[in-house]
């Protein structure tokens, strides 16, 4: 018995045809000679909304436009955090001098909470840092320059001067001042 292979007309040719015909195509990306301009900041807060159009290409009128709500284009911001019990944990008694720094002050010690060299560190490159206190100026001062360290990152501070003294003799901060 011989060896037939039996071979359909134009199959192999068609084939190969068709794959050096794909090779020779190439796609079709919109060429740019220049990339497109930079939006100024005006362009940036002006909002257009074209209107909405049904499947039959007619308009909408009902449909709600966006709010035309403008903004500037970079506004700096502000995080305002506390003293006492948030950046440092006032102490009178004794730490082991291995479990953190201590500070001591004519009115009271403190020991600085974990990580917040490093916390201070990372957002005052993000934000303008506000240190609000109810503390007075004479304990809170030093208590600031201490987790400063020379940084200059934290100089913008509100003491209890700044703040509001409720009937119970408690005291609150008004961050809208």
């Amino acid at each position: 018995m011989a060896d037939e292979v039996a071979v359909e007309d134009g199959s192999d040719e068609d084939e190969k045809d068709t794959e050096d015909e794909s090779k020779d195509e190439k796609p079709n990306f919109p060429q740019f000679s220049t990339p497109p301009p930079v939006p100024t900041p005006e362009a940036l807060t002006q909002t257009t909304v074209a209107p909405a159009t049904h499947a039959g290409g007619t308009s909408r009128s009902s449909t709600p436009t966006l709010a035309t709500h403008k903004t500037p284009f970079h506004l700096p911001k502000t995080l305002v955090l506390d003293l006492d019990e948030t950046l440092i944990h006032s102490n009178r008694g004794q730490c082991p001098p291995h479990r953190a720094a201590r500070v001591f002050l004519d009115l009271a010690g403190g020991i600085k909470r974990p990580f917040v060299d490093y916390f201070l560190r990372k957002v005052s490159g993000w934000y303008t840092l506000v240190i609000f206190t109810a503390s007075m100026q004479e304990y809170a001062d030093p208590v600031i320059d201490w987790l400063d360290a020379g940084r200059g990152i934290l100089g913008r501070r509100l003491f209890r001067e700044a703040c509001t003294q409720l009937p119970n003799g408690s005291y609150t901060k008004d961050l809208q001042s």
